[in-house]
């Protein structure tokens, strides 16, 4: 709320007072009674804010995350099947020495 005039200079009811929501100017009487109104209207829609990204830059990252964890993936295969191979040839030497 803006006041016409600073609280420091003795306000005495008769100041008025700004509402944020439509900057219409009010008694301080009168500003509760407005601002019950405003709670009864419809919610205002807020503009569409744009994408942040392009689409051609989501869609780059998207492939550049794809291709990432495709490496990931392969690297992953690879160790745990010589973790595999290491038990069993460590399985065999305990067996066969």
């Amino acid at each position: 709320m803006t006041f016409e005039k600073p609280l420091s200079e003795g306000h005495d009811g008769e100041g008025k007072v700004q509402c944020e929501t439509c900057g219409k100017w009010f008694d301080d009487s009168e500003l509760d009674a407005h601002l019950n109104e405003h709670l009864n209207e419809p919610a205002v829609s807020e503009e569409q804010q744009p994408p942040v990204l392009t689409e051609s830059q989501e869609a780059r990252i998207r492939a550049m995350i794809k291709e990432e964890t495709g490496f990931w993936s392969i690297a992953f295969v690879v160790i745990v099947v010589l973790v595999v191979l290491w038990l069993l040839f460590s399985f065999l030497g305990a067996i066969h020495p």
